[in-house]
């Protein structure tokens, strides 16, 4: 696979439509609201996804896919995984889960493992030699680095549409929070 094709699938499909449907993500927490009954915990939850997903991203745009790269990716959606398991496992007890949210969720689960998988089949050398003695588990830079317009852009993006949505929400359920303490007292 063709490592300039893979690189614009990634960014101009893949991670469009991840960004979207953690977006849509949010929008179905809010409708459900979440900060007055799954709360804080279920934000935390999904603040560790976001984190675990921030790390893939990360690599992609900073390091050279190599073994380290590759095996970080790895640890990175099994961990996302894990994760989702323990959330929904947690919000199914604690609220509604939708349709929709649910289909959410699915592109969600997918979106990560498919950007993987297209990071290996471009990379065929990285991911075989991570079963070599002699695979490369240096965390090297980039090389060359991605141009730095196109990584301004891809972590504005991640911001606006990936952080922020959720931050609102951790906002949101430590507000509601403090008010049910309160109103105990």
């Amino acid at each position: 696979m063709n490592q300039e094709i893979a690189g614009q699938f990634l960014l101009y499909c893949v991670l469009p439509l991840w960004l979207a449907a953690g977006t849509a993500d949010a929008l179905c927490h809010r409708w459900s609201d979440l900060p007055n009954n799954a709360g804080v915990r279920e934000s935390l939850m999904h603040v560790a996804q976001l984190a675990e997903g921030a790390g893939l991203v990360l690599c992609a745009l900073f390091l050279t896919i190599n073994a380290f790269a590759i095996c970080t990716m790895a640890a990175l959606i099994v961990a996302h995984e894990f994760t989702v398991y323990f959330d929904l496992r947690y919000a199914g007890g604690q609220r509604v889960i939708t349709p929709v949210e649910q289909m959410v969720h699915s592109v969600l689960e997918m979106a990560p493992i498919m950007g993987f998988a297209i990071v290996c089949l471009s990379h065929p050398d990285a991911l075989a030699s991570v079963t070599h003695s002699n695979a490369s588990f240096a965390m090297a830079p980039h090389e060359p680095p991605l141009p730095p317009l196109r990584v301004a852009t891809v972590l504005l993006l991640c911001l606006l549409f990936g952080v922020a949505p959720y931050a609102m929400e951790l906002a949101s359920c430590i507000r509601a929070s403090r008010m049910k303490s309160k109103a105990r007292r």
